[in-house]
């Protein structure tokens, strides 16, 4: 049967990535779990810093598994992956609300999840994107992504009613729901289009060859620290926003609103940061969303009533990474090396985005959350201003030299 004219169309690609990834992994953990913190620690004295472990047990469980999701896609293409993805992405959160009665049970609940939902992380539905764009790239990637920021404005007063109305075990449950409804669009539209296809069968057999030639390429390293360090410095601030909120005096219900604040600063930077990029060095955009990022992490360490700011901040640089690693890797390294790449890239810094969740709970139960808020802002400027060695120009165009092109 025919697809119709939209589903051909990279619009119907767009749309599907774009559902996918706002309910997909790991959206639903970041943008949802700082609302899970106080019940879970009414129940069985969950601290702030076994909080953040569980976060950070679930990023390493994804780093781990995200690469063999890489192969997978690079191979076989993106659809069933995905489908696959959400499907056990469902039963590990549901899992989740039934296993998670200890600090230790959390932990391990959390990394099960990581481990079995990669497939439904943003590896395939941004693959799918690139693939079918030859020009504006960085504006397809930019729509994709105001569409995730449209979820990930709604996913913490979604998670907020249904603890309300189900108690927080049947919430995580409710968030699996979520993830089971992009399974029927992902297997309409999210498909590559043939020619990207031929063109991946023909250099897949070679892929392996020109990935050992990445340990030699400055630029992926550069990429490599930039990302993680960035994530590993700023985005456990998303877990934390309302746990802090609700520190400094804010309702369950204010403490929502500060979450989805960022989610919709995510919503409005995202097309905007992809549709510069094809006019502005993508390189150069990462560096001011992470600078100004940190500007906003010291003036709200400077004031509670400053959280607001926090939100947009974080919104913000979080859009940001996640469209500007794709736009990035799509330009320098094209074709059958992406999945494995992005993986590569992404690993780290969902690790990165743990380990920030710990260190930040951690230093906010013994110092204050305006301690680790100048801590994060530090370290992310530094991780921003990375981006300044990369290549430009048409020196991103580059892929990794084989054995053959080397001799």
């Amino acid at each position: 049967m025919k697809r119709p004219a939209f589903a051909r169309s990279g619009v119907g690609v767009v749309v599907a990535a774009g559902w996918g990834m706002s309910f997909g992994m790991p959206a639903l953990l970041l943008y949802t779990m700082g609302v899970f913190f106080d019940p879970m620690a009414h129940d069985y004295g969950l601290t702030h810093a076994v909080f953040g472990a569980g976060l950070l047990a679930s990023t390493i469980a994804l780093a781990v598994s995200v690469p063999v999701v890489g192969m997978i896609v690079d191979r076989f293409g993106v659809r069933r992956p995905v489908m696959v993805g959400a499907a056990l992405l469902a039963l590990g959160l549901s899992l989740l609300g039934a296993l998670a009665t200890s600090a230790v049970t959390y932990v391990g609940a959390m990394a099960l999840v990581g481990l079995i939902g990669a497939g439904a992380s943003p590896v395939g539905y941004t693959r799918a994107v690139t693939a079918s764009f030859d020009r504006a790239t960085g504006t397809a990637m930019g729509v994709t992504l105001t569409l995730v920021g449209v979820g990930s404005a709604l996913l913490p007063q979604i998670a907020s009613a249904a603890i309300l109305s189900f108690g927080w075990r049947w919430g995580f449950v409710c968030l699996g729901v979520l993830a089971l409804l992009t399974i029927p669009m992902s297997g309409k539209l999210l498909r590559m289009p043939h020619r990207a296809r031929e063109a991946e069968a023909v250099s897949v057999a070679a892929s392996h060859i020109r990935l050992t030639a990445l340990a030699a390429e400055s630029k992926f390293w550069i990429l490599l620290l930039g990302f993680t360090m960035v994530a590993a410095s700023l985005f456990g601030f998303m877990v934390h926003l309302a746990p802090m909120a609700r520190a400094a005096g804010a309702t369950p219900g204010e403490a929502a609103a500060y979450a989805s604040l960022l989610g919709l600063s995510g919503l409005l930077s995202r097309f905007a940061i992809g549709a510069l990029c094809d006019f502005v060095q993508p390189r150069l955009v990462m560096v001011g969303c992470a600078v100004a990022a940190a500007a906003a992490m010291l003036l709200v360490a400077g004031g509670n009533n400053l959280i607001a700011l926090a939100a947009v901040g974080l919104g913000f640089v979080v859009g940001a990474e996640v469209d500007l690693m794709s736009i990035l890797v799509s330009r320098y390294y094209p074709g059958a090396l992406y999945g494995r790449v992005y993986s590569l890239l992404y690993g780290p810094t969902i690790i990165g985005t743990g380990l920030s969740s710990l260190w930040i709970g951690a230093i906010a139960d013994h110092h204050g959350y305006a301690t680790a808020l100048r801590v994060g802002a530090v370290l992310g400027a530094l991780g921003g201003l990375l981006f300044t060695l990369l290549p430009r120009g048409s020196e991103a165009q580059r892929a990794p030299r084989t054995s053959s092109q080397q001799a």
